[in-house]
């Protein structure tokens, strides 16, 4: 399983409100609790903004997160007890506020050629295709283009310098025991043309495996299956925000249907697997209802691919997601009911997720019928069962509100998903409200309250 944690939200380490790699370093007993194989972790590279996906310097730790002996020393704890670091890296753009921008905008050719500038032909006037924002922004040395804002200047692949300093960034923390990147904006690279893109990333990984063929390459690539499907074969793995979708849609309506297509369209042992992260509404938020939650998870961990878990989404934390205001979903981790004590982040106003509103770790570890006890039980089983990544998903279908399929790789179950508020029996068994079984050759497992 993968645990996605923002860092600034997670665990404070030296009492000053804000998150930091020593706090996540701390963390370690619980990321283990939660069955925990991988972090991935947002950036944590030097940044002027809360979020960092603007880095202002690749090579350098934000100083509120600590030092690179800080980097060195949690990557050294995860490892001694298994557990694996993936760094966010958005390698499409830098900050406004990068040396080589400023320069640029001081009319330094050299650095100037390492962005995207508009020509004589260019139309200044475009946007975005999903939410009409521009993309085009003024400056002195004239239009620039920012595909996520004017403070995320876009960088240009074309220039062969930028590929090798990026790559040779990348390698740096690799050297430094990352075992991964996920790649923010992964289809943005040239903007509107994937062939182009597809080839730039297979080049990226090739030579980032030859370094360490072992390291986890995950892409984040927001559109149709067969698009994501050629990203994840050149990354190697991509988010399947599809899947993701219609899990959540299906449960909601109660109609196992609604999945059968995702199923089918989607490359699973390609796929990282997800319900919510930083970009959406948080699942609590979505789903008042804990039993749904659970039946979404029971989905997502007996499917191949890789299941990936946003932070807090284990104990409840609830959250509105706006593209323009994005903390009510990176809101402090609440170790507890009180929100006070040693490692609580308290860098941000707290709206959604108060103290005593139950939804802390240390309510919910007393709490033994809980979404993050299920979530356990789920971790354990998939570290028992690790062929199912790489399976197959064999026999899909839907009886009423089940929702059956087997899964065939080193071994083969068959599992038995119930949408419904009621028990139903199926091969002689009883599947619960909202439960899940899953049936092996010497064994049955239950998901179920």
């Amino acid at each position: 399983m993968i645990y996605e944690i923002f860092v600034r939200s997670f665990r404070d380490s030296n009492g000053d409100g804000i998150g930091d790699l020593n706090g996540i370093s701390q963390s370690v007993d619980y990321l283990k609790e939660i069955g925990c194989s991988y972090v991935w972790i947002t950036p944590i590279f030097a940044s002027p903004s809360f979020h960092g996906y603007d880095i202002s310097d690749f090579l350098s730790v934000n100083p509120c997160f600590g030092t690179i002996d800080d980097f060195n020393n949690m990557v050294q704890t995860l490892h001694r007890n298994g557990i694996r670091v993936i760094l966010d890296i958005p390698l499409n753009h830098t900050s406004s506020q990068h040396e080589w921008f400023q320069k640029a905008l001081l009319g330094d050719d050299v650095c100037k050629s390492r962005y995207v500038w508009a020509n004589s032909s260019t139309n200044i006037e475009e946007v975005r295709p999903w939410d009409n924002v521009p993309v085009w922004h003024s400056s002195l040395q004239g239009y620039y283009h920012g595909t996520f804002g004017g403070s995320m200047p876009d960088l240009d692949y074309s220039n062969s310098f930028v590929l090798e300093y990026m790559l040779d960034v990348m390698k740096f923390w690799v050297k430094r025991g990352a075992d991964g990147f996920r790649f923010d904006a992964a289809k943005h690279i040239f903007e509107y043309d994937h062939q182009k893109n597809i080839d730039f990333w297979r080049n990226v990984s090739e030579c980032l495996k030859a370094v360490n063929p072992d390291l986890m390459l995950i892409g984040e690539v927001w559109d149709h299956p067969e698009v994501v499907k050629s990203y994840s074969q050149a990354i190697g793995y991509c988010f399947s925000f599809d899947l993701a979708s219609l899990i959540k849609e299906a449960i909601l309506k109660g109609d196992p249907q609604i999945l059968l297509g995702a199923i089918s369209r989607n490359s699973l042992t390609h796929s990282v697997l997800f319900l919510t992260n930083h970009d959406a509404s948080r699942l609590a938020t979505q789903m008042k209802d804990e039993r749904l939650r659970k039946l979404a998870f029971q989905i997502l961990f007996t499917l191949p691919g890789v299941p990936c878990l946003y932070y807090g989404e284990e104990l409840g934390m609830k959250g509105e997601y706006s593209p323009f205001f994005t903390e009510h979903v990176i809101e402090p981790f609440p170790w507890y009911e009180a929100l006070h004590g040693k490692g609580q982040t308290m860098w941000k106003a707290v709206m959604y997720n108060t103290g005593f509103s139950g939804v802390s770790v240390e309510e919910n570890r007393k709490r033994e019928n809980s979404l993050f006890w299920r979530i356990k039980s789920l971790a354990r089983f998939r570290k028992l069962n690790g062929w199912i990544q790489n399976a197959l998903v064999e026999n899909y279908r839907c009886e009423g509100p089940l929702l059956i399929y087997d899964i065939h790789g080193a071994r083969k179950i068959s599992v038995i998903h119930n949408f419904s508020d009621s028990p139903i029996s199926c091969q002689e068994s009883a599947v619960g409200p909202w439960s899940t079984l899953v049936i092996a050759a010497d064994e049955h497992i239950v998901f179920s309250d």
